[in-house]
């Protein structure tokens, strides 16, 4: 139930939030260059977040230590809140392994895009091959946490860069801090994933 309800967010007039499609996303991630996130950056944040079905708040404030990645198998793990009142993350684990077959949608790889964000941040905020253990997965240019604006802006500057309509008839966002709990189970449920 629970997870058909994921699917089927939405469907019908958007209230929420609007659906990013995924799939026509691979060339505009290299032509969008934003102040706060690089083009690559967005591009890993919008798969995992789709992935892992995440709100703007998890992939803002989830940390670089929270993360793990077995090699062997090529799984990635996230530590994440089981509850919006979890604030430290520390009940629920998520795993995804390696969705590679080979083709044109291999970008879309949940364990290359984690691995691929992995050594961003351990070459632009480690010191020997360590991570301070406050810095986010997913920090902006200064270290820092992102904000769920900026999280927002990030999506709304790839739609755009798209050529999507940002805004619907009653002037409100189509993109909002659900993006990816739309896109994510719209896209997997597409590709038949249970």
């Amino acid at each position: 139930a629970a997870g058909r309800r994921a699917v089927t967010r939405g469907i019908g007039p958007s209230q929420q939030c609007g659906e990013l499609p995924l799939v026509q996303l691979k060339a505009v991630f290299e032509k969008v260059v934003r102040p706060i996130l690089p083009g690559r950056i967005i591009r890993n944040m919008t798969v995992i977040g789709c992935f892992f079905i995440l709100r703007e708040v998890e992939l803002s404030l989830m940390l670089f230590s929270s993360v793990s990645f077995n090699m062997k198998d090529r799984l990635m793990t996230i530590w994440l809140p089981a509850t919006k009142t979890d604030p430290r993350a520390l009940t629920c684990q998520l795993s995804w392994g390696c969705t590679c077959l080979g083709t044109d949608g291999d970008w879309l790889c949940p364990f290359h895009a984690g691995w691929d964000q992995h050594e961003q941040v351990k070459e632009h905020f480690g010191k020997d091959g360590v991570v301070p253990a406050d810095v986010p997965f997913f920090p902006g240019r200064d270290g820092k946490a992102l904000t769920k604006k900026q999280v927002v802006e990030s999506v709304n500057c790839t739609a755009h860069a798209a050529g999507l309509d940002l805004r619907g008839a009653d002037g409100s966002l189509i993109f909002t801090g659900h993006v990816f709990r739309i896109a994510g189970p719209r896209h997997l449920a597409r590709h038949r994933v249970p």
